[in-house]
């Protein structure tokens, strides 16, 4: 519970962290800032969607789990019937048959958890290039008061765009997680 004040703040002020860094950036690049809100808009919804199939794979994850863990704390209260009869290769081919499910689960969060980092890492830069891209195709001279202002601009909105991915993914998987219990 101590996790979960610092990921309910990153999920409540991060939309407003980023509607900020728009407004300036609107002071000081005009209409051709567009182009990277709608690309930011894009990468959010996209990441939303992602954090949808990772609490996925996670529910999924967690029903091998409890089955693998059903099937060892079966094995284990029939210990000795299992002994006795010679069953133990067909208990342990379940509980690694759950396993491997489990296991085939756990790769493909870690995989589309991997998207998410890397859509991020991707974005900042690529909006970056859009703004700037739009700016001058606008016909608006680019100098170095506007190129420096905006950069620190997009440092400042850095932080937050970076942050809202893991924060939603772990938003999420709490909200499984308490529906689970």
């Amino acid at each position: 519970m101590t996790a979960l004040g610092p990921q309910l703040v990153s999920v409540l002020f991060i939309p407003v962290q980023i509607l900020l860094g728009i407004w300036l950036m609107y002071g000081y690049m005009g209409y051709s800032f567009t182009a990277g809100v709608i690309l930011m808009k894009g990468m959010i919804m996209l990441t939303v969607s992602l954090a949808k199939c990772i609490s996925r794979v996670n529910q999924l994850s967690n029903k091998w789990k409890d089955s693998r863990m059903k099937a060892t704390e079966e094995m284990l209260n029939l210990i000795r019937f299992i002994k006795i009869n010679a069953l133990e290769r067909t208990f342990f081919q379940k509980v690694e048959s759950n396993r491997l499910e489990e296991l085939k689960a756990i790769r493909k969060k870690g995989l589309l958890e991997v998207a998410v980092v890397f859509l991020y890492a991707l974005s900042c830069p690529l909006i970056i290039f859009m703004t700037f891209f739009i700016y001058v195709r606008l016909g608006y001279l680019m100098d170095s008061t506007v190129a420096f202002s905006t950069l620190v601009i997009f440092n400042v909105l850095q932080q937050p765009m970076r942050q809202f991915p893991s924060a939603l993914a772990y938003m999420i998987q709490m909200h499984g997680s308490i529906v689970r219990i």
